[in-house]
Order: C-alpha cells, then structure tokens, then sequence
C-alpha cells in the first residue's frame, strides 16, 4: 500500500494543491507540529484515536530526533473558535514555514475546514492531515458523523517504522475499537468513563476542581510516546475507579424489588453524591437483566421558596394591578431570606435579558402553586424498557408528572421535546404499576 496515500475514503486529506499547501506525505522528520482534534464522544470510544496519535507522536519523534509540539482540542472548542466564540492556539499561533500535521474523527463543516486551511495559508505555514467534512447546509442536529478511526491512516503514515512500541500502541488502538476482554484496555475503558465523568458535570463538583479533558489526553500522549505502559494521570483515574465500583455495588445490592422487574433505589442527598459512583450504579442496573424498571425514591418538595397560600396571596395583588416591578422585588426578598437560589437566578437571567418584570413573577408564582405529594414522595424512573416510549405513554395516559424542575430536550431531527429524567409523585405508585399493567402487591 502506498504510504501516502489516503486509506480511509471517510477521511480526506487537508493538503490539496488549490490551497496552494504540500501535497499530502511530508516525511515525517519534517513534522514541527501534531495537532489532535478529540472528537465529541464519550473519551471511552476514542481510546482507539488516543492511542493511534501516540504512536503518530512517537514515530514522528524518532524521526525528528526532537518531540514536535504537541496541540491537542476538543471539536466542540475548535467548531466554537472558528465560530467567533473563544481562542485556540492551534488557529492563533501557526508559525511560518512550520508544518502541522492534523488528525482526527472529528467532523467540520466546509466553511470551517476553510478557515482552518485559511489560518496556515495567510501565516505562510503548512497543514496536512484527515479530517471528515459536512456540507454546509446540513443542520447541525441533523449531521451523522461517521467517527471514522483515525488508526488506519496513522499506521500508513508509519508504516516505514520498526519501533516495536509504535506498533505496540497501534495492535493496542485497534484491539480497543471494539469489545474486547483484554484487561489492559478493560481497565484503560473504565479510567477515561470517569475522567469524563468527572470533567463534565461539573454543577454537582462544589469545588469546581474538574480535570481538564484535554491537558489530560496530552499527558497520556506524551507518556505513551514515552514507553510507559501506564501513564500517571491514567494510574489515578484507574484507582479512582477501583474504590468507587465498591461502592457502586453495594448501592445496587441494597436496591428493593417493590414489584415484579421493578427495583427501587433511595435517593442521596445532593451535597453528598458523587457523580462517578451514580455513573457505575447506573452502568449495573443498565446491564441487570432482573431490572426492567429502576425507580429512585426521593423527598417531593416545593417548587419554590414561596408556600402555596403565599403565592395565590401575591397573584391576586398583581391582578387588582399593583405594580410587578414592587412585587417581584418583594418575592425577590421572600426569596432571599429562604435561600432560593434557583429562583434568584431565574430573576437574575430574567433581568440581563431585559424581560418585563410581569412575565417573570408570573412563572414563579405558576411554580410556586406546586402542591408536593402528601407523603413527601417522589420517584425518578432511572430505567425503563428500551423499546418503551415510557414518556409519550404516560402523556397519551394523562399520567400526572413533575415537571417544573425538569430540563427539556428538543429532539431536532423528529421535532419533539421530552423531560430529561421522568418523575412523578408517590401517591400515584400503584397507578403507575396498574398503567404499565406490572404486577404488584399493596
């Protein structure tokens, strides 16, 4: 097979003459720069393009005799950039007469493969590499990125070198692009799921220490162009992983089956969850055969700072027509002293946004006249039959849910809309079961 030649008809090479760059296959020794793009996925499916850029990393090093600088960014960081929202050095810094070599599975619209191409031409330096490219005219929630790997491609980049740890790093690439019990990447799997876990929700980190994804990947390239089989911030990561499926277990082992196929869970106080442990309970009760519905139970409370008597109360003074500026201010003290945060906020956001005063006490005094379940109950359903539109079922059913607290997703290729997590309140149990015709006993 020709070395320089594009083995993967997905990916498609940056260089072209018309863009007046090099033809694609500079020697490796002329590579001054290698630029990783991390594809938006979760970082467990891109181990295989982790590793196939610490091989490209290392043989590009053995033939330099110097490392080239190491860039890697997020697709999402990049498209942002090339958007008009932010800064990636990449873009900022290419130096003249350099050559940057790019790969990723990532994909691009034609007018940001443009700009990136543009960004070298106008600094007198030289790109190469694969990338996938959308037409502009797709919409952005309806684009299908094939994820191509980028390891076929590598492995024609190196085909000329011997060193046996650069092939190390490409058998073990293509081992993990699909299941495998091989304890090494098993293990390696399990480190980059809570790395990702920990680094994107970050709301429930109260420290706001979140590990940097990126600086991240970099150390492990770096290190794995080193030799080292294990690097750091992996050793870390595989711990960490260790002591949290413990616990992990002993949460789904204490779960209760209050009906046929239907486990139940008790809900953690907020301040004290741990956003890895719920991602491997979750990964047990997802792949538990005796669940086919996971039910959390959980304290059912008011929607707000404000008591129910309070807001019908400040309802009726703003339709006899009292100013809404004065009575979202005094809400907005009720508020304050109670520590409603969630509702400040709203206000808050409410006002940046220049919204009419009238508009924001409204919703809040809609949310306010929540009546919590008499027992103070809820169930969030965390698992349900795959082949269930459990949502539209209980709509079409006129089920009663809780929804003042939900975020919404918006389907954008089907149009349709549906809360984030399904929940609903504890005295409409037994509906639930007779609804989804589960067997059960009071």
């Amino acid at each position: 097979m020709d070395p320089h030649a594009n083995p993967s008809p997905e990916h498609r090479p940056l260089g072209s003459e018309s863009a007046s760059l090099p033809p694609l296959g500079a020697t490796l020794r002329a590579i001054d720069d290698l630029i990783f793009i991390l594809e938006r996925s979760d970082l467990r499916s891109s181990l295989t393009n982790i590793l196939s850029a610490a091989a490209l990393y290392r043989a590009i090093t053995l033939e330099r005799g110097t490392t080239p600088r190491l860039t890697v960014v997020g697709e999402v960081a990049l498209s942002n950039s090339l958007n008009g929202y932010g800064k990636v050095d990449c873009l900022t810094a290419p130096e003249a007469g350099k050559v940057a070599l790019l790969v990723t599975a990532a994909s691009f619209y034609r007018k940001e493969l443009s700009q990136i191409l543009g960004s070298y031409v106008l600094a007198g330096g030289s790109l190469e590499g694969t990338l996938n490219s959308v037409d502009d005219s797709v919409p952005l929630g309806k684009r299908d990125d094939p994820h191509e790997p980028i390891r076929r491609y590598v492995s024609a980049r190196v085909r000329e070198c011997s060193d046996p740890w650069v092939q190390r790093l490409l058998a073990l690439a293509e081992l993990s692009e699909g299941e495998t019990d091989d304890k090494t990447i098993s293990a390696i799997h399990g480190a980059l799921t809570t790395l990702h876990r920990e680094s994107f929700p970050f709301l429930r980190n109260r420290k706001m220490n979140m590990p940097d994804i990126f600086s991240t990947v970099r150390e492990m390239i770096g290190e794995w162009s080193q030799g080292i089989e294990v690097p750091t911030s992996l050793q870390r990561l595989m711990e960490r992983t260790e002591e949290s499926t413990v616990i992990a277990r002993s949460i789904w082992s204490s779960a209760v089956e209050i009906a046929q196929g239907v486990f139940q869970l008790e809900e953690i106080p907020y301040d004290e969850r741990d956003v890895v442990i719920d991602g491997l309970v979750k990964d047990l009760y997802s792949k538990d055969p005796r669940a086919r519905f996971v039910l959390e139970r959980g304290f059912d409370r008011s929607a707000t700072g404000l008591s129910y008597s309070e807001a019908i109360e400040f309802e009726r003074r703003l339709g006899v027509g009292e100013d809404p500026e004065a009575l979202l201010e005094e809400v907005s003290g009720i508020l304050q002293r109670r520590g409603d945060t969630s509702s400040l906020i709203d206000i808050s956001i409410a006002e940046m946004r220049e919204r009419e005063a009238r508009g924001t006490l409204e919703r809040i005094l809609e949310r306010s006249q929540y009546l919590p379940d008499p027992d103070g109950k809820k169930f969030t359903i965390l698992k349900h039959p795959s082949d269930l539109k459990l949502y539209h079922a209980l709509q079409n059913a006129q089920f009663p849910l809780i929804t003042h607290s939900s975020l919404w997703i918006c389907n954008l290729k089907t149009g349709d809309a549906e809360p984030v997590v399904v929940q609903f309140q504890g005295q409409y149990l037994s509906r639930f079961f007779d609804l989804l015709e589960i067997s059960h006993s009071e």
